[in-house]
């Protein structure tokens, strides 16, 4: 089995998803945009010379730290802050799949070492270079905010096209959407203080309508009633001394 044209199949395949489909999916997001081309250009040249089958000491490194760095940097952004996004990456089939392809590379290349040692070594430096990657670019985007841009499109979802503010004032709005939903809910399931409230408003206005179209219909029985009830009243009032 030719390992070297699985692994030039495998970062060659990376390399053309993140000139294309990752670099048209974050135009505008500058970082991530150089970063993808960067990245996909190196992973295809690397890919030309592993199809030559020709396997050096620093073509075995090259392939093996570059797919490692990516693959554990696109891992840390799926379980930490990512950088110039605000939070947590989102999975995606497209990214997944890339993610396979690169370490399909990194095995092949291995195998084609027969050095399990190396193996290990490529883990280490692959961690390494993800986390410094990571931590670098979470320096730069503080240092460097404009380059977060304007947003773009991942994957068949959307990176977020607003500000910062325009961002706040929505998660506000479904806060204050949760909350009213959660009151509605509450009332639902027992007795509700401002459903009562209401009833009580729409009982009494019915009665003062009742009472109103009564006297109307038969003003002079019903005058006669007015000034019992009057009469009842002040005879209830307490007496002063």
């Amino acid at each position: 089995m030719n390992y070297l044209r699985i692994a030039a199949f495998g970062s060659g395949l990376a390399g053309l998803s993140h000139i294309t489909l990752q670099a048209y999916s974050h135009l505008g997001m500058p970082f991530y945009l150089v970063g993808f081309v960067a990245v996909g250009i190196i992973q295809i040249a690397l890919a030309v010379w592993l199809w030559k089958g020709k396997l050096s000491r620093e073509l075995f490194w090259l392939t093996t730290l570059v797919n490692g760095g990516a693959t554990i940097f696109w891992l840390l952004t799926r379980v930490m802050s990512a950088p110039f996004i605000g939070g947590v990456e989102h999975f995606t089939v497209i990214g997944v799949g890339v993610v396979v392809l690169q370490l399909l590379a990194i095995a092949a290349v291995c195998l084609a070492h027969r050095k399990i040692l190396h193996f290990f070594l490529v883990l280490l430096g692959s961690v390494g270079l993800g986390f410094g990657a990571h931590f670098g670019a979470m320096q730069l985007e503080h240092h460097f905010p404009e380059l977060r841009g304007t947003g773009g499109h991942h994957g068949g979802g959307h990176h977020s096209t607003m500000s910062t503010e325009e961002h706040s004032k929505m998660m506000d709005s479904h806060e204050e959407e949760s909350e009213e939903a959660h009151d509605h809910a509450e009332c639902d399931g027992g007795a509700c203080p401002l459903l009562d409230s209401h009833t009580e408003t729409s009982k009494s206005a019915e009665n003062t309508d009742s009472l109103i179209e009564s006297i109307t219909e038969n003003p002079e029985v019903n005058q006669v009633e007015v000034e019992v009830q009057a009469e009842g009243y002040h005879h209830d009032e307490p007496h002063g001394h």
